[in-house]
């Protein structure tokens, strides 16, 4: 099955719809596609099965080396083959947390509910995103938010953009307690800059780059104002000096 994605004047790559970018929702339309999605899938599987498998052979391996079966010093290889299951556990889990922390944002799939416009570029605050990732056994899942709710991503690695303030407030509101940020990796660098997913990518950067100028000019107006509050006050105190001469003066 296909998808193709539509802008004002010509009609860009199309999609194939698999296991990693599902059907996308009614009125939308798939505008990026994740190039290693099946890599990163493969990948969590197998850390999953590995980790799954070394606490699974745990209570064989523990019967082994406490009855001593081909071995001749008891204690000893039960000390060693303790050592030796943990150090497995530990490892497999230690790797299993390390794959899925980095691998988290990974996006396989956006559709889009918004249509470039004749003027080629899109409304932010109408379009509706469905994101796809991979979950912690290797099955995608999608969330669905606000362009406007994007921004460049920051302090952390492997990661594109994040939601900001207004996203983790909404969730709260719908139960969500203590709703932590979440961060989303695209391939920016190979996406074509006259797709709808190119204007994406450059309408998150413009709406940060617009927030800190605004930031900006909001530190000079104050600042402004509090030279010409200064300098109020000296014209004031001058004023009051000259009378008080003035009056010392007469007197």
């Amino acid at each position: 099955m296909q998808a193709s994605v539509t802008g004002a004047s010509q009609t860009q790559t199309a999609f194939s719809y698999n296991e990693l970018t599902p059907a996308p929702p009614a009125g939308s339309t798939i505008i990026y596609m994740g190039a290693m999605g099946k890599a990163i899938q493969m990948l969590k599987r197998v850390s999953i099965m590995s980790l799954a498998s070394a606490w699974a052979a745990t209570p064989l391996f523990a019967y082994t080396a406490m009855t001593g079966i081909g071995s001749g010093s008891g204690g000893a290889s039960t000390n060693a083959a303790i050592v030796v299951m943990t150090g497995g556990i530990v490892l497999s889990s230690l790797s299993t947390s390390v794959i899925q922390w980095a691998c988290k944002p990974y996006v396989t799939a956006i559709a889009s509910t918004s249509r470039a416009t004749q003027s080629n570029t899109i409304n932010p605050n109408e379009q509706q995103l469905a994101i796809t990732r991979i979950g912690l056994f290797g099955t995608p899942y999608t969330v669905t938010i606000a362009a406007s709710d994007l921004r460049p991503a920051k302090g952390r690695l492997f990661a594109t953009w994040q939601t900001n303030a207004k996203t983790e407030e909404l969730l709260e509101q719908k139960g969500r307690k203590n709703a932590k940020r979440d961060f989303f990796f695209v391939h920016a660098d190979s996406v074509e800059n006259d797709s709808e997913a190119g204007r994406l990518i450059d309408e998150v950067v413009k709406r940060e780059a617009d927030l800190v100028l605004a930031g900006v000019e909001s530190i000079a107006e104050a600042a402004a104002n509090n030279l010409a509050g200064s300098q109020l006050k000296e014209d004031w105190d001058q004023v009051v000096s000259r009378l008080r001469s003035q009056q010392s003066t007469k007197k």
